[in-house]
């Protein structure tokens, strides 16, 4: 039992050492927001993270477009979120020579987005919008809606009659 707390307690002051870390790099860290262990990204200074907002183990963001999440998200573990992508449409340069396409994502308050899912530039996600786990969302996210799959469709709404 000793162990137990000893574990928790250390474990709730290294992420709260991690976040302090965070804040000094990005846009934004909002007040009892946290990130977990294998945060990666792009762009520190253009993610901006809302109040009590958790980001889960290993999630990355890359934020050449920016990125802003709101208030009371929860983003699962291994979530890709990525505002910048490689352009490709010249034929005479080589991919990897060609600029990036950037485009601002923005997640809206009290969404929950489940583990492995990736979010593309230029999306937009509604306030309390769901997107299921392993989704690839490449289209804006209507508010409360829930979707799931590769590509992310609607699937249905968060509604009163499914709350209990």
């Amino acid at each position: 039992m000793i162990k137990v707390l000893y574990n928790l307690i250390f474990m709730k002051l290294i992420s709260g050492m991690r976040t302090k870390f965070y804040g000094l790099l990005l846009g934004h860290i909002g007040q009892k927001s946290i990130i977990l262990k294998g945060f990666g990204m792009t762009c520190p200074g253009k993610i901006f993270i809302g109040n009590n907002t958790q980001i889960n183990f290993y999630v990355f963001m890359d934020a050449g477009g920016g990125i802003e999440i709101g208030n009371n998200v929860m983003v699962a573990s291994y979530v890709y979120i990525a505002s910048a992508d490689h352009g490709h449409a010249r034929l005479d340069i080589p991919m990897n020579q060609q600029e990036n396409i950037c485009a601002k994502i923005t997640i809206g308050d009290d969404v929950w987005i489940g583990a492995h899912a990736i979010i593309t530039k230029g999306v937009t996600v509604g306030k309390g919008a769901i997107i299921g786990a392993g989704s690839v969302v490449t289209e804006n996210v209507e508010p409360y809606a829930i979707v799931a799959g590769v590509p992310a469709k609607l699937i249905r709404y968060r509604t009163e009659k499914f709350v209990k």
